[in-house]
């Protein structure tokens, strides 16, 4: 399998990003058309924004909610590829990890070993999780 090279980050281009396009919602019971209603923006759009295959969010403790402007927005200082591992890195150590695990070196790990895949990656961190209980 080929190695997926990494992208030189700034914390700037983070923060940036962030306020750019999302915002992170605590989930309180909420289905995923609720809060589309809510935001007004497509399930679609929130359902390829974290990367799920359903519409299934009660397993996850906070959901990243796009801006409706962030499908429209084109960067010309960062590829698309970069904009999307920033968001997986950030929600990875936001949402996913534990907070004795949550740093960008662990979220780094799991999400290299998973291709990039978020859904892998949550379920490999989960079964080392149970393996080191």
């Amino acid at each position: 399998m080929q190695e997926t090279p990494t992208p030189d980050i700034t914390d700037e281009q983070v923060q940036q990003f962030q306020k750019d396009h999302y915002f992170e919602h605590e989930i309180k019971g909420e289905t995923l058309q609720g809060l589309a209603i809510k935001y007004n923006i497509t399930p679609e759009s929130i359902r390829k924004f974290n990367n799920l295959t359903t519409n299934e969010i009660y397993h996850l403790k906070s959901i990243i909610i796009p801006n409706q402007s962030s499908y429209e927005y084109q960067s010309n200082e960062m590829d698309q590829n970069s904009i999307h591992k920033i968001f997986l890195l950030q929600y990875m150590m936001k949402s996913i990890l534990d907070p004795t695990d949550s740093s960008e070196k662990v979220a780094k790990y799991y999400l290299e070993v998973a291709d990039w895949d978020l859904n892998k990656a949550m379920k490999e961190y989960q079964e080392d999780r149970e393996f080191d209980k």
